[in-house]
């Protein structure tokens, strides 16, 4: 019956394109005549690794075109936004480029190097018993930011990598499960007993970090998505072990109860303003942190039920997400799919039983 339905589909594919050919000599956009065509067909299944590789392929794609909408994000990139022939737009050449993205892609070393300095640094600033001041919490919290940000670009459009998959499965994912472990913290930290002087920065300086790691823990679940979907029985770094390395995390209901705070709040305003490309990028991937800790994980199912659910029911509304998500965005549709995923989970009585089969 598959086969049947495949070479149907394959029938109408190629039934539609000589349509549309014959549709466009008619209307002279070409002169008639014989014409050759080359057609491409792969038939792959939801397990294939080309499917795999094609769906994060594409994630990537929508993540970095809709940030490259962002003066601020070209100019970072070296991008510039109106390019001029006469003045390269960066001074490192492409042999230097591509050293320093095989360092980062290929070297064990530095992976290790930078989980090691983020467990110390997320250590210290948590620490109860003797909290740092004010200006070495700020140091300490900038330097997570840049290594959750830097871990993020490293697995980003690197899983034919060889030697990722090598690193993070080694020892049964001991790496792995100590970056999970390190990049959780306290939403608070030691904010609240600061001077008031340090307070907002700290807090503005918290919420850029803990953007960060969302970032990072979003890259992390795609690459246990595609182990979870894949028939390798090697590839134990499924979505279920990584919420299960965090399961007793001492501080993972409030980190993950400030990601849905923040999906709420960036969509329950009655006025709400566009959202500029690099806050939607960060909704999608809030976004679809939680809908793989709801489908994953029953502590964080129970805990989001029970302490979000009114705030979605009542002020998430797809109709104002949408209008928060302007329509050139290439994330903006992909995120309402989400956001529509979220609701469907969160608030299950309010919709068909069989939308809970997962």
């Amino acid at each position: 019956m598959e086969s049947f339905q495949v070479c149907r589909r394959r029938h109408f594919v190629l039934d539609r394109l000589l349509r549309r050919d014959r549709k466009r000599v008619d209307k002279g956009e070409r002169d008639a005549g014989e014409r050759e065509a080359e057609l491409h067909l792969y038939s792959v299944s939801r397990t294939s690794r080309i499917y795999l590789h094609l769906q994060n392929s594409w994630n990537s794609y929508i993540i970095r075109s809709t940030l490259m909408l962002d003066p601020l994000y070209r100019t970072r990139c070296g991008t510039p936004l109106h390019p001029c022939p006469r003045k390269r737009s960066s001074p490192l050449s492409w042999e230097r480029r591509a050293h320093l993205f095989s360092q980062l892609t290929g070297s064990s070393d530095v992976c290790v190097f930078l989980v090691r300095t983020l467990e110390d640094s997320l250590q210290s600033c948590q620490s109860p018993e003797s909290p740092p001041t004010g200006g070495h919490t700020t140091d300490q919290l900038l330097l997570c930011t840049l290594i959750a940000q830097t871990l993020a670009v490293m697995f980003r459009e690197t899983e034919v990598e060889p030697a990722r998959n090598s690193m993070l499965t080694a020892k049964r994912g001991a790496l792995t499960g100590r970056m999970l472990l390190a990049m959780v913290c306290d939403p608070q930290l030691h904010t609240r007993s600061q001077e008031p002087t340090h307070q907002s920065e700290l807090q503005t300086l918290l919420a850029e970090y803990l953007g960060s790691a969302c970032s990072l823990l979003f890259e992390l679940v795609l690459l246990g998505q595609e182990a979870s979907r894949g028939s390798s029985l090697e590839n134990f770094l499924t979505v279920g072990w990584l919420f299960g390395v965090l399961h007793t995390h001492p501080h993972l209901l409030p980190f993950m109860g400030y990601q849905a705070q923040q999906v709420i709040s960036v969509l329950s305003d009655p006025r709400p303003p566009v959202l500029s490309p690099a806050q939607s990028v960060l909704l999608f991937q809030g976004c679809r942190v939680l809908l793989a800790s709801l489908q994953h994980s029953q502590r964080l199912r129970h805990y989001l039920h029970s302490h979000y659910h009114e705030e979605f029911r009542y002020c998430v509304k797809l109709s104002s997400a949408a209008e928060r998500l302007p329509p050139h965005y290439p994330i903006s549709q992909p995120a309402l799919g989400l956001i529509h995923q979220l609701l469907t989970l969160i608030l299950p009585r309010l919709l068909p039983v069989s939308t809970l089969a997962y």
